[in-house]
């Protein structure tokens, strides 16, 4: 797969979310703009995400759809890991979560407190679902 194909937020929303079955085409578009929008900011709010109110009330009014459940917008997505996977002869997933303590740096603002309850200035950062396909050598089987 093409990497600016994966980086780019409007090609990997589409591709991600454009076969979702939410019984309406504009339901789909809608998902897969504000999925793009989102791609871009990760960390902003729904309502950062939409340049205007109408297009807030319209993404939470989407969200609000009986149609539109999380297992119909995942599934293309499923569909097409289990396709990366097969096609494959061996995938690690691999996940790390890593600590960063900030307690050393007092005058530090902004990175709230996620789980120590001392007040120290910390954050757990996680790397999840990471997957790598590395070439095997010929004739090599490696078994679950």
């Amino acid at each position: 797969m093409n990497p600016k194909e994966i980086l780019d937020p409007e090609s990997w929303a589409k591709r991600t979310f454009g076969p979702s079955d939410l019984k309406d085409l504009r339901r789909t578009g809608c998902a897969v703009q504000a999925a793009a929008r989102m791609a871009r900011n990760v960390s902003a709010s729904l309502s950062a995400h939409m340049q205007t109110w109408k297009e807030t009330i319209a993404l939470y009014r989407l969200l609000n759809e009986d149609q539109v459940i999380f297992e119909a917008l995942m599934q293309p997505h499923w569909q097409q890991t289990h396709e990366q996977v097969e096609s494959q002869l061996v995938v690690l997933l691999i996940q790390d979560t890593t600590d960063v303590d900030f307690s050393h740096h007092r005058k530090t603002d902004g990175l709230g407190q996620i789980w120590n309850e001392q007040g120290y200035k910390s954050m757990n950062i996680k790397y999840g679902g990471k997957s790598l396909a590395p070439k095997a050598p010929s004739g090599v089987r490696v078994c679950p």
